[in-house]
């Protein structure tokens, strides 16, 4: 009879655990909303651990690239109900490698750098969805004035018909528009 009391108490006390945890999440979610909701103003962007890679006539090229943000005149606006969101603006991106002892380096304006879309939130992701293409930001930091994401880059690209594959942890940095 104690075995049976015993187990239908822990029953119970799994199930008022379980319910909380979701209270808790469901809770967590709505906090999280609320504070992505609103303007926010790029003020850092960084790839670290940068990794550029090709193939040409046959031979396989990687090497480690840096890239850096700058010039930032760039905003992103969350709205809720609908979960919507928007860009505009633009900052100059930076991309500097060494090939054979070679240093280089290239400029380029990104102009309204993550468009128009829907945004959810889901497990600690931010989940923007853009005409129909889905990517996940890991939430890094989030408080009512910065707001820190991480991406894992994979970026295919094509220069003068050699095709080249750019990788590695993006970091954007945001900060509330006051």
């Amino acid at each position: 009879m104690k075995k049976k009391s015993l187990l239908a108490f822990a029953f119970i006390i799994t199930l008022f655990v379980s319910c909380d945890k979701e209270e808790n999440s469901e809770n967590d979610l709505t906090e999280i909303s609320a504070k992505i909701v609103g303007d926010w103003n790029l003020v850092g962007y960084d790839v670290v651990d940068g990794l550029i890679s090709t193939s040409i006539e046959g031979m396989d090229f990687s090497f480690p690239t840096t890239i850096t943000g700058k010039e930032y005149d760039a905003s992103l606006s969350f709205s809720k109900t609908p979960n919507k969101y928007t860009s505009s603006g633009s900052f100059v991106v930076l991309v500097e490698f060494e090939i054979q002892g070679q240093s280089y380096s290239q400029e380029e304006t990104i102009e309204d750098f993550i468009a128009d879309g829907e945004w959810a939130l889901e497990e600690g992701l931010l989940i923007v969805t853009t005409e129909g293409e889905e990517a996940a930001y890991t939430i890094k930091t989030l408080t009512d004035t910065s707001f820190v994401l991480e991406y894992n880059l994979k970026l295919n690209q094509e220069i003068d018909g050699v095709a080249f594959t750019t990788t590695g942890t993006y970091t954007m940095t945001l900060e509330k528009n006051k």
